[in-house]
């Protein structure tokens, strides 16, 4: 099941943009997915942190990220894969946070995302930071615009996607 989020309802005329980046306990992982939703009016938006198993999770782990991830290799290990690929298929275009990086763990799930983006050639714009990932040329090279907040990269969208 894929969450759209935001004001609009799936409405199958729209475009579809999918907020992809860390999923954590950290609260940088949703603030910026809800600031994209409110600029992406306008645009169907898939919002993977918006989910009833997402929102249980954070309440589970009560922002202990030790309780956060055993949870999250306890529950998701036989579906995360799936519904990301599934999230990418149904989107038109990609929002990529690169700025947000998870503690003490890899953006495995993010860099699969963009790798399936890229190769089913759909337009993917990525918020930079001064990491590793937003420099690495496999990423650089992947990604169709690379930019430094939410509110530029929901700018490129809707004045080019609109």
């Amino acid at each position: 099941m894929v969450i759209f989020s935001g004001n609009q309802e799936n409405n199958k005329n729209m475009k579809t943009v999918y907020l992809i980046g860390t999923l954590s306990e950290d609260p940088a992982t949703h603030i910026w997915r809800d600031e994209a939703v409110k600029l992406l009016q306008g645009f169907n938006t898939i919002n993977p942190a918006a989910s009833i198993y997402d929102r249980k999770l954070l309440d589970k782990s009560d922002g202990d990220p030790k309780v956060f991830y055993k949870w999250t290799r306890k529950k998701v290990s036989e579906i995360l894969l799936p519904k990301s690929f599934q999230s990418v298929i149904q989107s038109d275009i990609l929002l990529a946070n690169l700025a947000i990086e998870p503690v003490g763990r890899p953006m495995i799930g993010t860099i699969f995302e963009i790798a399936w983006a890229w190769q089913l050639n759909k337009p993917i714009i990525a918020i930079k930071d001064d990491n590793f990932y937003s420099q690495h040329p496999m990423v650089t090279k992947a990604v169709h615009a690379l930019v430094d907040s939410v509110e530029e990269g929901c700018k490129i969208i809707v004045e080019f996607f609109s």
